[in-house]
């Protein structure tokens, strides 16, 4: 009886200790009603940048992309901190609008055809390559219209 009594104290302390509506806010985020169907924005984060998608049905992705020292570090295989540098990096589209069966790629020319085939992923993140991982999704919280990074 003892044990029912102190689980049943400690749900409002335990639920004290998410993050209040306000703490939440200043994370970064997205204003997902700013996003029209088949848009993107790209936003700065610490050592990545966030592309965040809405697709033509409404569906929302979000990545995050290493970037350090002004360039974008893709996989060699898989996603960590170092990789393949390249400083043009994200989704085909014209002005902010995404191309029909277009892709996330690196635009540099200095890669061979290995890496051109390879480090291709489509809009909803799963890797066009044969070796080479899905984008990494951050974790988030979506909440109302905003999505929010934790």
């Amino acid at each position: 009886m003892g044990a029912i009594g102190v689980t049943l104290a400690s749900v409002p302390f335990i639920g004290s200790l998410a993050p209040s509506r306000e703490a939440r806010a200043t994370r970064p985020g997205v204003d997902l009603s700013k996003l029209a169907p088949g848009t993107f924005v790209e936003k700065e984060n610490a050592r990545s940048r966030l592309f965040v998608l809405k697709d033509d049905s409404g569906l929302v992705y979000i990545f995050a992309v290493p970037f350090i020292r002004k360039k974008y570090w893709l996989p060699d295989i898989r996603w960590a901190p170092w990789g393949i540098p390249c400083e043009s990096f994200g989704p085909d589209n014209e002005n902010g609008i995404l191309t029909v069966e277009g892709t996330f790629h690196c635009r540099d020319s200095v890669y061979g055809d290995y890496y051109e085939r390879e480090l291709h992923w489509a809009f909803d993140g799963s890797s066009l390559g044969v070796r080479t991982e899905n984008m990494p999704v951050p974790k988030h919280e979506v909440d109302g219209d905003w999505l929010y990074l934790e």
